[in-house]
């Protein structure tokens, strides 16, 4: 993110703090050539080391990112912010919009990150465990000849004798 130029522009700014109250802020302006961590230095604020980037999705689409910033001093009026940058849309196509999040204090930071910091991920883990397990199927069946919803000797020799028994079973009933 940090690598792109915005125009000179009022950004929508608001407050967040815990448990979930969103308040209007003051708009911040960027400076015409200023990228997000110039912009965000001048007010401030530094990116976090631990984690800058995270995504942000609806559903398995993506719909921007964010990244977390750090008050670099006291005097700064939150002790986070958190930059959003939302995809660009067809009404939009050559202009992400940028809002920031300003957070008080740490538990504001973490009631954001549990409430809004996971936004879709669910569905994107979900779709990455059945990806995980369509591949491992594919390889189960590739090393032993047969699904796995089935067994062999060589899978489970002990499951394999016990069906053999009761399939023996059911024959001479």
């Amino acid at each position: 993110m940090s690598e792109q130029q915005h125009p000179v522009a009022d950004t929508e700014t608001w407050v967040f703090t815990h448990p979930d109250v969103w308040t209007v802020s003051t708009p911040v302006v960027w400076h015409d050539g200023e990228d997000d961590v110039a912009f965000l230095r001048r007010y401030g604020y530094g990116p976090c080391l631990d984690e800058q980037w995270s995504g942000i999705t609806l559903g398995i689409e993506p719909v921007g990112y964010g990244v977390r910033y750090a008050a670099l001093g006291p005097e700064a009026s939150y002790q986070y912010a958190m930059l959003v940058q939302l995809a660009r849309t067809a009404c939009r196509p050559d202009e992400a919009q940028c809002v920031v999040v300003w957070l008080p204090r740490f538990p504001d930071l973490m009631a954001f990150l549990a409430r809004y910091g996971a936004i879709g991920n669910r569905q994107v883990d979900q779709e990455m465990l059945h990806e995980i397990e369509r591949i491992l199927e594919k390889t189960f069946v590739t090393w032993h000849g047969h699904g796995s919803s089935n067994c062999c000797q060589a899978c489970d020799p002990h499951l394999y004798r016990r069906l053999q028994q009761a399939r023996q079973a059911r024959m001479q009933s």
